[in-house]
């Protein structure tokens, strides 16, 4: 950066992006708010090599205890890129919700994506908890799904979604097993923690829902990205061992 003029150099497309969000933090804090007047833009002249140390930097978003918008993913999405992340781990399946779309179950919308009350303030002990009794949730569409990754495919952020199977599988459950509500009830009105229930491997049948998850209604439209399918301890007492979906 000299007085007259600004020169950003880079061996590839992704370089010259990061080269402009380091011109970014080097320009007055204003220009990340609405146009403001009398403000001197300039940056100081400086010389700066730059490249990542490590080839994997990201965060992890947890839209399952507590939902978020499409347009707040889209802004954690540029909150990432702003600081030269590359790796978004977008977690969206867990004991207190499912937030993906599936159009073969629709239940996993209208039942497992929501929930009748909330946990307020800090987890404590249970004669100390308060709950806002308020149905709380949401999902997203394919269609939003399929928005956000090309939103992050042009900033240079690749997402990780992270599925819980075979653990964690309360919300899922809850939809996908007739008998399975109430024991569910019980188990999600403890508050965020995480629970032992698996989808049950021991018969093919019972692996539908995951094998058309997996292959045709939903990871099958993803582009060329990763998938964390979370594997998570195993205990017997809560093995949902009925499992079948609806």
């Amino acid at each position: 950066m000299k007085p007259n003029v600004i020169t950003l150099e880079a061996q590839t497309p992704q370089g010259i992006f990061y080269g402009m969000q380091t011109l970014r933090q080097l320009l007055p804090h204003q220009i990340e708010r609405p146009y403001q007047s009398n403000v001197a833009w300039a940056v100081p002249c400086v010389e700066i090599e730059d490249y990542p140390r490590f080839v994997h930097r990201g965060l992890m978003l947890d839209v399952c205890r507590h939902f978020q918008p499409k347009e707040f993913v889209m802004k954690f999405i540029d909150m990432l890129a702003y600081h030269k992340m590359n790796t978004f781990r977008w977690h969206l399946t867990d004991d207190q919700g499912w937030r993906i779309e599936i159009k073969k179950y629709p239940k996993l919308q209208q039942v497992s994506a929501f929930r009748n009350r909330t946990l307020k303030g800090r987890y404590t002990s249970p004669e100390k908890r308060q709950w806002n009794n308020m149905r709380y949730g949401g999902y997203y569409t394919q269609e939003d799904i399929r928005e956000v990754i090309a939103y992050a495919q042009k900033r240079f952020v690749t997402i990780i979604p992270e599925i819980e199977m075979q653990g964690h599988a309360v919300a899922a459950l809850t939809a996908l097993i007739p008998n399975f509500p109430v024991r569910a009830a019980r188990l999600k009105s403890k508050g965020f923690e995480a629970f032992s229930t698996i989808f049950i491997a021991r018969k093919k049948k019972r692996l539908l829902f995951c094998r058309t998850f997996c292959r045709k209604q939903w990871i099958c439209s993803l582009p060329d990205t990763f998938i964390s399918a979370t594997k998570r301890r195993k205990n017997a007492g809560n093995v949902a061992s009925t499992a079948r979906p609806c």
